[in-house]
């Protein structure tokens, strides 16, 4: 198990990585960790989700979102739980299942918009306007888009 000073430190080179976008120096650092290791400190599973993401490992990111969901559903984590869900939706998405994907961009929608996170409720509205466009549901691609950029303003 990490000790509190391992997670910090852990925490602040994965922050610094993705500031760079230095998703191989992510996957190198926490690739060796333990799931448990991990699930103790879930913006460290998200990290590790989102290197593979970016790289191109997109199995292997479904697998770490379906453990990490689970662990970001702790009192106080919602914003985490909805960055996880928001790259649910990209993954499922990459996949070609849209209606899971829009169903996972739709939870994001809705507890961002309660919790007033303009940053995420504009992800989720550019995803479910890539859903729309992918369907050919084209009023509805842009009506989100549009939805996306206003978000994105505020």
């Amino acid at each position: 198990m990490l000790s509190l000073e391992e997670r910090t430190e852990l925490l602040v080179n994965v922050a610094e990585f993705a500031a760079n976008k230095q998703y191989d120096a992510t996957l190198r650092l926490l690739a060796n960790y333990s799931s448990e290791d991990l699930m103790a400190e879930p913006e460290l599973g998200l990290r590790l989700a989102l290197a593979h993401y970016h790289l191109c490992h997109l199995a292997e990111a479904s697998r770490l979102v379906l453990e990490l969901k689970h662990g970001c559903r702790r009192p106080g984590s919602d914003q985490l739980h909805r960055r996880l869900l928001q790259l649910e939706g990209t993954l499922l998405t990459e996949f070609g299942d849209l209606d899971r994907a829009e169903a996972a961009y739709l939870k994001v929608l809705n507890s961002a918009t309660a919790a007033a996170d303009q940053r995420l409720i504009a992800f989720s509205s550019v995803g479910l306007s890539a859903t729309a466009g992918i369907r050919g549901e084209w009023i509805r691609a842009v009506a989100l888009g549009k939805d996306a950029m206003t978000a994105d303003r505020k």
